[in-house]
């Protein structure tokens, strides 16, 4: 039987032949397999692609859970017996010719875990944390200090570059003041009482009172600054547990690790506005960006959000459950219920699933792109079997955008 072309393997125009007998075994007759319409991406999405996109790909039976690199060397076309549907050892994969698995692909293992929690604990990913604070707050004062005119060049529609980094600065010398009781508060009158009734809704006013009393604005004074009170943070938690819990906005409480995680998010998306503006590059790396939603955010949820979430916001009816997952993090699932987010224990179903792009997903949560864009870029997928569900979730849980 001539060997088909790739056209005609896998769109099935290949007549049925014989093949050759083999020592041992009687010749039998064959066929080539046909692909379906439909195909699912190895990240999960459900995807619609041509049938010339869907090829088959030998896989040998094995339990674990590596996902093998797909590439052109690695198609093959296979065919089998009549009367079985497909080998055991052939399963459908789509060619990275989609948008999501061009750029979804990387060289890193995902963290997968079996009952759905996060596989690396705080302790496990605390070196994580402290190298990413510290190389993020590096790379941010070099950025400001590239900037030509910091107290006129616009990064945001109310901020300069200076006022940017003086937020920044704040919340670094807030941490510190966290972690290490005999370091210098930040200079803010009344600034306790207004941290403790603090939520989504009104970090912006929070922000207004540092700033009206922050004055300093020369870029290298705030740069020295910053990466003072970086080290700082960083020599007082160099022996700290880092699940130990710190009471913080609205009191909610975090752990030491989130805290770490929470300022290398506001770098990067600080960072991000003063690149835009002065047209510097800005890269994010994907598992730095992780440790955001992973340390800071899930583990915030577990303790207690405290009164973050209570905007006066029309609460939605019944319970929602929104599960999370990304290439970086272990899939968790959140419950919003009475206007309380708990984490969902292992084996939830959820009504609404979002897989998302660490980096990405950060900066539209903090209002930097719109939802639509970053789903038209496949940056967010949304799915599951309620997603309708999710603008009632989204309304009460959401991030500042300021």
């Amino acid at each position: 039987m001539p060997i088909p072309s790739l056209r005609q393997a896998v769109l099935g125009s290949v007549p049925v032949g014989s093949t050759a007998a083999t020592p041992g075994r009687p010749a039998q007759r064959r066929r080539w397999i046909r692909a379906p319409p439909w195909g699912h991406c190895r990240r999960g999405c459900r995807l619609r692609v041509s049938a010339l996109t869907l090829v088959y790909r030998r896989q040998r039976r094995t339990r674990s859970c590596r996902q093998p690199r797909i590439a052109c060397a690695d198609v093959h076309l296979v065919c089998c017996p009549p009367g079985r549907r497909r080998p055991p050892w052939v399963r459908v994969v789509p060619f990275h010719r989609c948008r999501n698995c061009a750029r979804w692909r990387n060289h890193r293992r995902a963290i997968r875990c079996k009952s759905g929690a996060v596989t690396k604990n705080a302790r496990d990913r605390w070196p994580d944390a402290r190298a990413a604070v510290h190389q993020a707050a590096q790379r941010f004062t070099a950025l400001v200090r590239s900037c030509a005119t910091p107290t006129r060049t616009m990064a945001t529609k109310a901020w300069t570059v200076s006022d940017s980094t003086v937020h920044v600065l704040s919340i670094a010398m807030l941490y510190v003041s966290l972690v290490d009781p005999d370091a210098d508060p930040v200079p803010v009158p009344g600034l306790d009482s207004a941290l403790q009734r603090t939520n989504v809704d009104t970090v912006s006013s929070l922000n207004v009172l540092v700033l009206r009393h922050m004055t300093e604005r020369d870029a290298d004074v705030l740069c020295r600054d910053l990466s003072s009170a970086v080290d700082h943070l960083l020599r007082a938690t160099a022996q700290t547990e880092p699940g130990s819990v710190v009471r913080w906005l609205g009191g909610a409480s975090v752990t030491v690790a989130g805290l770490l995680a929470h300022l290398t998010n506001e770098l990067f998306i600080h960072g991000w506005d003063i690149a835009r503006a002065t047209g510097q590059p800005w890269p994010m790396p994907e598992a730095d960006a992780a440790l955001f939603f992973d340390l800071f955010f899930l583990d915030m949820v577990r303790h207690d959000h405290g009164v973050l979430i209570d905007t006066g916001a029309r609460q939605p009816a019944g319970r929602i459950a929104v599960a999370f997952r990304s290439a970086y993090t272990a899939q968790t699932t959140t419950v919003l219920e009475d206007g309380r987010l708990t984490v969902a224990p292992p084996g939830t179903a959820p009504d609404a699933r979002i897989t998302y792009r660490p980096a990405r997903f950060n900066l539209m949560l903090f209002g930097r792109i719109g939802l639509l864009s970053a789903v038209l870029h496949r940056d967010v997928i949304i799915g599951g079997p309620r997603p309708w569900l999710l603008p009632g979730f989204l309304r009460v849980v959401h991030m500042p955008n300021s």
